[in-house]
């Protein structure tokens, strides 16, 4: 993403990821229903560096609110990094939206989300690696790559502009 670019970032806790996007330049908006406000750490980095704060949205993120926020913020690339249970609407949002996206999802909520099934075998997606297949297998062009962390590394993204949704079935 070129500098300036406008990021929307889910579910993004204290803003960490938010306060790094901002000091590289990008145009952040950060949504979390629990943020408490930018810390006086990160005021503190952010006025040193020059930069304006990022937006804050104190929103859930989901079916009803995810066009909405989407359109006010008029993003360039949607993120979520750990974004529990609002995991597949980030995903559903920017494909809807025709943005880029990356999510890492840790999560599963198998129980709170037993609808979900590997449009391959029609499995009951119970564990990380199945989630990351079914978010990739919403559209075509959907990747995945692993990144150079511990914990859960994975990473599901797409590169935005028209997408081709895979067909699932209920």
């Amino acid at each position: 993403m070129p500098p300036a670019a406008r990021v929307l970032e889910v579910a993004g806790g204290k803003g960490d990821l938010s306060l790094a996007l901002t000091l590289a330049g990008y145009d952040v908006t950060l949504v979390d229903p629990q943020h408490k406000g930018i810390s006086g750490r990160h005021r503190k980095r952010l006025k040193k560096a020059g930069r304006a704060p990022f937006g804050v949205v104190r929103e859930f993120f989901d079916a009803s609110s995810s066009a909405r926020i989407v359109a006010a913020a008029r993003p360039d690339l949607v993120v979520a990094l750990h974004p529990d249970e609002c995991t597949e609407e980030v995903v559903d949002a920017a494909l809807a939206a025709s943005l880029p996206f990356a999510v890492v999802p840790c999560c599963v909520f198998s129980r709170l989300f037993a609808g979900r099934r590997l449009p391959s075998t029609g499995e009951r997606v119970r564990t990380h690696g199945q989630l990351c297949e079914f978010l990739a297998a919403k559209a075509v062009g959907t990747e995945r790559a692993v990144l150079g962390f511990a914990g859960k590394p994975d990473v599901v993204f797409h590169r935005g502009g028209a997408v081709m949704c895979t067909a699932i079935d209920d």
